[in-house]
């Protein structure tokens, strides 16, 4: 017989291996912009650890800044305001001094209540797509 606890640990569990399973690089944060979690992809991919991320803000990760980023060019306040996902192209600069195209996808977790509790941030590097849009438009440019 499963008891209520075992049956809880096993959904925690469940839900782990489907967050690091994620093909994207992936963050979970607080309303607030805290960091609570990354799966194996972001660590991977950014090439942290978890007590690198975990507890810092977005900003903090991705732009070494203590000021958050401006509404203008962040969706994440009006994802909390709309309650609705929403997706952003942004050009970042890497540690190797690269310039890549991402686009980042913002999702709100809900709570019982209906109230945002989370917020889940996927990173899609795009780079090699805008590169290849450059190319095509350079290229008819060229041809007219």
């Amino acid at each position: 017989m499963v008891t209520a606890d075992k049956q809880k640990q096993e959904e925690i569990d469940w839900r782990i291996r489907v967050f690091d399973s994620l093909s994207f690089p992936t963050l979970i944060l607080k309303p607030n912009k805290v960091i609570i979690s990354a799966n194996e992809n972001f660590l991977r991919s950014f090439r942290v650890s978890p007590e690198d991320v975990i507890g810092k803000t977005c900003h903090e990760i991705f732009y070494h800044s203590k000021t958050p980023c401006k509404p203008d060019v962040c969706p994440f306040s009006e994802v909390l305001a709309k309650k609705k996902g929403k997706s952003i192209l942004r050009r970042r600069k890497t540690e190797e001094g690269r310039k890549n195209w991402e686009d980042r996808v913002f999702s709100p977790i809900l709570d019982d209540s209906g109230e945002i509790k989370y917020i889940m941030e996927s990173i899609r590097d795009v780079t090699r797509v805008r590169s290849l849009e450059k190319a095509l438009e350079e290229t008819k440019e060229f041809l007219e």
